[in-house]
């Protein structure tokens, strides 16, 4: 199976965003930094910033405030993940609506790995990889591989590699605060309970690209 740049095709279905969750700052960490419940320290080894928006966004002397939401999100490449085809379809469908324009799924952590692989390496089919994933998305209980897996990965790439780390966000239905520190521990910046509150989603994507330009 492959990422997909289109929604999948299932109709209905449950509210997706509700409630929120924890928060973790987009900060570098020391590894030797304890698990903060409370956001002060998320534990991870340093991971440099994703790369910046295009020049035509951030040029000419725009500062993030003069740019409208739709158009930052416009910017964003975000990759989400996650195995049930419905509310996958619901949050690609509520991004979209948000104005995120470059937008890939996948149904679960080794297809989102490999589509992060073939944005760095191009190692899936020979190419010369491409431009990167400023955000994932992940939830965490899938088949294959967990989100928590997937950010492990991602996380550990980067810092082998000295390349730019994602914001990595993960969902989860589990608000336990030992589920919450797992992830953050496994490599996740920011960890939202299920169902995530559409707004806090956005802000959070905005936060992101407003940092970028």
């Amino acid at each position: 199976m492959s990422p997909s740049d289109t929604p999948d095709e299932k109709k209905g279905g449950p509210a997706l965003f509700l409630d929120a969750v924890q928060v973790m700052p987009r900060q570098r960490c020391s590894q030797s930094s304890p698990v903060d419940l409370e956001g002060a320290s998320c534990g991870l080894d340093s991971c440099a910033p994703t790369s910046r928006l295009p020049e035509a966004l951030s040029s000419g002397g725009s500062s993030a405030a003069s740019v409208q939401p739709a158009s930052l999100l416009s910017q964003l490449r975000v990759l989400l993940v996650d195995d049930d085809a419905l509310l996958r379809k619901l949050m690609a469908k509520r991004l979209r609506k948000n104005g995120v324009v470059h937008l890939t799924t996948a149904e679960n952590g080794a297809v989102a790995w490999s589509a992060v692989k073939q944005r760095w390496w191009g190692v899936e089919g020979g190419g010369q990889g491409g431009e990167q994933f400023h955000v994932i998305i992940t939830d965490e209980t899938m088949p294959v591989m967990l989100g928590s897996e997937l950010c492990t990965k991602i996380r550990t790439a980067a810092i082998t590699e000295g390349r730019p780390c994602p914001l990595m966000l993960a969902v989860t239905g589990n608000g336990l605060p030992s589920d919450v520190a797992q992830l953050q521990s496994a490599g996740a910046h920011k960890v939202f309970t299920k169902p995530v509150v559409e707004d806090a989603l956005v802000a959070e994507l905005r936060r992101h690209a407003e940092a970028l330009l």
